[in-house]
């Protein structure tokens, strides 16, 4: 998903003791696998990339297995590496501090030793092979058809959820009958300040049938108006704009070039950072589907 993941370099002696010798699917391929869908931080002078080849070199004895590691190096080398300005490099958590996600992956970590990182580093999400791959994570990390769960008593921010999602996108549309509603717009203009492209189609009920899908007309009428008068404000993206003209149930979604989310409760499922109280769930649900490459 383009997340910007910091690696120890152990984690070639991990490859090295963890990949299967036959068939059967372990977690190091989903690792490898998840790793490949991301891209990785180096410094700007590549000391860790080339720690990284010189394990390779002396202490991988199977060839096989060297020359697979040769190419897996080799493919992040072709457009899937972030570098960071950092004068001395010595330590890849000083690396991690510097990428935009903080995502720092050493498989070997105890829990022990995270909790410790942690009290640390309360900036840095530290993971190892378990927490690496668990479906508890939000799963920033995979690109797989994946689902998000959100719980009631939890607090969340909607930028940082959806914002690995939009990065590097061609274009963002959002489909929401009810995008004027002030909670929406409330989570539309946070999901946007972190939006970096350009192009944007929003889709959502024309005015009048808006008003009457609302128990209170007047409010709607000025969440109408506030919603109007924020889009022809907003001058630094291209906003395309589309109406639903019959009154019938709309599938709500975010969709870009990438990836496309269903929001079973509307861009508005979030309100002051929490579920919406008035939902009979403990938790929530959000399908994230990749789009196929073409």
């Amino acid at each position: 998903m383009n997340q910007e993941i910091t690696i120890n370099k152990s984690i070639i002696n991990y490859f090295n003791n963890s990949l299967p010798v036959y068939g059967e699917v372990v977690p190091a391929q989903k690792i490898w696998q998840y790793l490949k869908e991301n891209k990785l931080i180096i410094d700007k002078e590549r000391k860790l990339l080339n720690e990284l080849w010189e394990q390779i070199e002396q202490k991988i004895e199977d060839y096989k297995l060297k020359n697979s590691l040769k190419e897996y190096i080799d493919y992040f080398s072709k457009g899937r590496l972030v570098i960071v300005e950092l004068e001395n490099f010595k330590d890849e958590v000083e690396l991690c501090k510097k990428s935009n996600d903080r995502i720092f992956l050493d498989p070997v970590l105890s829990k022990k030793e995270i909790n410790k990182k942690h009290k640390k580093f309360n900036d840095i999400e530290f993971h190892n092979e378990k927490s690496f791959i668990s479906p508890k994570v939000y799963q920033r990390i995979k690109h797989s058809e994946m689902t998000l769960l959100f719980d009631k008593d939890e607090n969340y921010e909607i930028e940082k959820i959806f914002e690995p999602y939009l990065r590097n996108t061609e274009f963002l549309k959002i489909i929401d009958p009810f995008l004027p509603n002030k909670g929406a717009l409330n989570n539309l203009k946070k999901i946007l300040d972190c939006y970096t492209g350009e192009r944007i189609l929003l889709k959502y009920y024309e005015k009048n049938l808006f008003k009457k899908y609302k128990r209170n007309e007047k409010k709607a009428e000025k969440e109408f108006i506030e919603f109007e008068n924020y889009i022809n404000k907003n001058h630094k993206f291209k906003i395309q704009l589309d109406n639903f003209k019959k009154k019938q149930h709309h599938d709500r979604y975010i969709i870009t070039d990438k990836v496309e989310i269903k929001l079973p409760g509307g861009l508005d499922f979030l309100v002051d950072g929490k579920i919406r109280s008035e939902d009979e769930e403990d938790k929530v649900q959000i399908i994230v589907k990749p789009v196929p490459v073409k």
